[in-house]
């Protein structure tokens, strides 16, 4: 409510532009002597300049007529500049905008509402009437017939506007309580009578100054906004944003964030590169965070803060100082390497000569030295993202233990590619397996020679039997029931053949006989730390070859994919086993790399844990199954995009180009109500209550988090699953669920083990199946008819979906990349170090 009537509010605006208008008057009257003989030069017809001024008449101002009251000449006198107080925040941020005209008189300071034109107001109104000409309006109005003004009317108008040219229009500030219909009455003021007009931008950009010497950022940060978008081009505004950016590094480098400090000194000087201290200042940032570079020994990322600072102040001295710095230990590493290869110790010399190009990449004669380095011990680092484990389990077994058990395991076969559905085998220690009458026996024809690419020594018969004869002994520790069932005998033939007599002919006779050797594999397991792993050639390859290959193979961890492809662009890392999905397509476009996708889908499932008896309820497994919304998961989590053909919803444990996958077993829909029914049947069959169930899942994060929406999905309906942490320490059998993701290459083979989550097949492990279950998988075992083989297969697909005895989510597709340096990867590999031992690496690093 307010203190004053309306007649009191009206009251006070009129004193207040009385007030106001005397001073007018006042500066009008001062003002008028210096004026007129301006004004009179103008044009030939001002001689009655005198008589308009006599009267004291200005344009648009009929109060001009009227001299002040005696009462308005008793009104207090205007303020002085030294006197004005600053305009507080709130109003500079926010209104009303105001400038202030100071005047000659005692630098008196009137307060006004934002004049126009602006800025260089004084210097506008000048020039204009110094030359008149130039600023004379093209019409100046109509007559009473609507016809353009000529003759003496227009001559007379004309001299009314030259009139105008010595004075400034104002406005009377805002005032909220003045409701009067001329609150906002125009004035003018003969402008030889101003010094000068502080404009309200100008208050704005003295307000930032105030705070930048106080460093409060932030406020000055946001002043700077409100008056670019207020007068993005006015005068001083430029100096201020840049003031502010390098206020703002100096802030960040009293807070240890020099990477922050050198981009917005950088963004200094692109925009004033002679700004004040900018190559001091970018200097030292530069200076501090190539010093923390080589302290850790990241000469890449050193050279690439003093090439930031050489692209903008070439000729600085920290500049010239670190680069003779670095010079001079590239020199020194490249006498280190050439010694050392002197003294026969190649793999100390590429050391040097690896660190040499990483210090000084361009240095004369080192790329020379580092490719003959490199040819004779050829180095491939690939980038991972998880590390072996010592002792895995089927169950928590990942893709780093697979790559470990490739490099340094041998079989009798391994995987060679993918035949319409069937997988072929081939073998680094075999001629011939040629099977013999009707394929009861089949004789082993062994190698008696080596490659000379080849890092495995020349194996004979013996061994291979005594480890085949210990694996069908039943009190050994490596008894194998399967093999011990099929084979009847084995005999040996000569130093390099043996025989093995069956009970039963195999369906195939490659996957049974797919178990690692006794001994070494192609590499070994040379070094390991937290954050890389090294594997050596078993058999190094002599100096006299012709054709070198991988010496060595270096796993570099890293925290995320996205990493990991960073580390491969930067030229750390040669390879990655596995990449991102959503990024195949745009990998795939660099012309350095290839990204080559592997034979074989990999299978996201879940597994079930029969000895938990809970778990055997049809109504539970279907109930879960139906509650999990696969296609959401698989696009949101594993895609992160739209389908686009490198995944897909699978309806079975094995993949879909599998001779045992049958076509018209369609994936399980999403069906919230079907199970809500469903787990209210298994908690009745349970005795009234869901059992709480814990879930095992792959460590790395994606996986976890996949296990994570599993896990949300399950509670829907009721259930409640607790997420495990698989750190080795679970016990094998310690466990209700499993997400797993598998590659199963030979169904016939590799059912059996999953279904029991054990490394082998035995019918111990069958005891908790379903009786229908147990009998077909020991019928398939069994069987020597592929067409047998592959209808049971067909028939177990359709009734382990029916009974929900796994939950089969998605398969997706899996693709590496790799540096084409390196030469001899298989255009579809069918594992990740498919065929390594004839690989060859390049002599290669990165320029920059």
């Amino acid at each position: 409510m307010s203190l004053f009537t309306t007649e009191q509010l009206i009251e006070q605006s009129r004193r207040s532009r009385q007030r106001f208008r005397a001073i007018v008057v006042v500066i009008f009257a001062v003002g008028f002597v210096s004026t007129l003989a301006i004004t009179a030069q103008q044009t030939a017809a001002q001689e009655s300049a005198d008589k308009a001024a006599a009267e004291t008449e200005t344009p648009d101002n009929p109060d001009a007529e009227n001299p002040p009251a005696e009462e308005e000449k008793k009104e207090e006198p205007l303020p002085i500049l030294e006197e004005m107080q600053p305009l507080s925040v709130e109003q500079l941020m926010k209104g009303p905008a105001e400038d202030w005209i100071v005047l000659n008189a005692k630098d008196q300071v009137l307060v006004v509402q934002p004049v126009d034109p602006r800025p260089n107001t004084l210097e506008f109104l000048a020039d204009r009437l110094k030359y008149p000409d130039k600023y004379e309006p093209k019409s100046f109005g109509v007559d009473e017939e609507g016809k353009p003004l000529a003759g003496e009317a227009l001559e007379k108008a004309k001299r009314v506007w030259r009139k105008t040219l010595v004075y400034l229009e104002v406005h009377m500030p805002f005032d909220k309580n003045d409701i009067s219909e001329d609150a906002d009455r125009k004035f003018f003021i003969p402008f030889r009578v101003i010094k000068e007009i502080i404009y309200f931008e100008d208050l704005m950009l003295k307000q930032i100054d105030t705070f930048l010497d106080e460093k409060k950022i932030s406020e000055a940060y946001e002043m700077v906004v409100v008056l670019r978008k207020r007068s993005p081009k006015w005068p001083g505004l430029q100096f201020r944003e840049e003031g502010l950016l390098f206020a703002e590094s100096a802030r960040l480098v009293d807070e240890q964030k020099f990477e922050l400090a050198l981009v917005d000194l950088e963004q200094l000087h692109e925009r004033n590169p002679k700004y004040p201290g900018l190559p001091d200042a970018t200097a030292n940032v530069a200076d501090m965070l190539i010093k923390d570079a080589e302290a850790v020994g990241d000469f890449r990322r050193a050279r690439h803060f003093l090439e930031r600072l050489k692209a903008r102040f070439p000729q600085h001295r920290t500049v010239t100082r670190w680069t003779e710095t670095l010079t001079a230990r590239t020199a020194s590493l490249m006498q280190e390497a050439k010694t050392a290869e002197s003294a026969g110790d190649i793999e100390k010399a590429l050391a040097a000569a690896e660190t040499a190009a990483l210090v000084w990449p361009n240095t004369p004669g080192l790329r020379t030295l580092y490719g003959r380095l490199a040819r004779r011990h050829q180095r491939l680092r690939v980038g991972v993202l998880l590390q072996p484990r010592d002792v895995p389990t089927p169950l928590n077994r990942t893709v780093a233990d697979d790559r470990l058990r490739e490099l340094t395991q041998s079989t009798l076969f391994e995987p060679d590619y993918l035949d319409e559905q069937i997988v072929r085998y081939r073998s680094g220690f075999l001629n011939e397996w040629e099977p013999t009458n009707l394929g009861r026996r089949i004789r082993f024809q062994l190698r008696p020679y080596r490659q000379s690419w080849e890092s495995q020594p020349v194996t004979v018969a013996l061994p291979m039997i005594r480890q085949l004869s210990d694996k069908m002994q039943t009190n050994s520790q490596n008894f194998d029931e399967r093999l011990s069932d099929r084979i009847s005998s084995v005999a040996q033939k000569s130093p390099f053949e043996f025989d093995v007599e069956f009970e039963n002919v195999p369906l195939r006779p490659e996957p049974l006989f797919s178990y690692a050797l006794n001994g070494p594999g192609s590499f070994e397991l040379a070094k390991r730390d937290e954050r890389s792993i090294t594997y050596r050639r078993a058999i190094p390859e002599q100096p006299d070859d012709n054709q070198y290959h991988i010496s060595e193979v270096v796993e570099v961890q890293y925290d995320t994919p996205e990493k990991a492809i960073q580390g491969l662009l930067r030229g750390q890392v040669d390879m990655l086993p596995q990449i991102p999905l959503r990024d195949v397509d745009i990998l795939s476009e660099l012309s350095s790399f290839f990204v080559q996708k592997y034979q074989l889908p990999k299978t996201h499932l879940v597994q079930f844990n029969n000895q938990n008896k809970a778990l055997r309820s049809r109504a539970l497994r279907r109930a879960m199954a139906a509650c999990l919304d696969n296609q959401r998961l698989l696009e949101e989590f594993v895609l992160k995009s739209p389908p686009n053909g490198k995944g897909r919803l699978t309806s079975a444990p094995f993949p879909q180009t599998s001779y045992a996958y049958d076509t018209a077993v369609l994936p399980q829909d999403y069906d919230i109500e079907l199970a809500l029914a469903l787990s209210i049947a298994a908690r009745k069959e349970l005795g009234g209550a869901l059992p709480k169930l814990s879930l095992r899942a792959p460590p790395d994060p994606e996986s976890r988090i996949i296990a994570k929406q599993l896990i949300a999905a399950w509670a829907r309906i009721g259930l409640e699953v607790t997420l495990v942490e698989d750190d080795g320490t679970v016990g094998e059998d310690d466990w209700d669920l499993a997400y797993r993701i598998i590659s199963m290459r030979e169904p016939a083979v590799e059912l059996w083990p999953l279904l029991t989550g054990k490394e082998t097949a035995e019918i111990a492990d069958l005891k908790y199946l379903p009786n229908w279950l147990r009998q077909k998988l020991v019928e398939l075992d069994r069987v020597s008819d592929w067409s047998r083989a592959e209808n049971l297969l067909h028939g177990l697909h359709r009734d382990m979906a029916a009974e929900a005895q796994v939950i089969p989510l998605f398969e997706v597709d899996e693709y590496l990349i790799v540096r084409k340096t390196v030469r001899g990867v298989p255009e579809a590999p069918i594992s990740t170090y498919d065929g390594i031992e004839q690989w060859v690496v390049q002599p290669w690093y990165p320029k920059k």
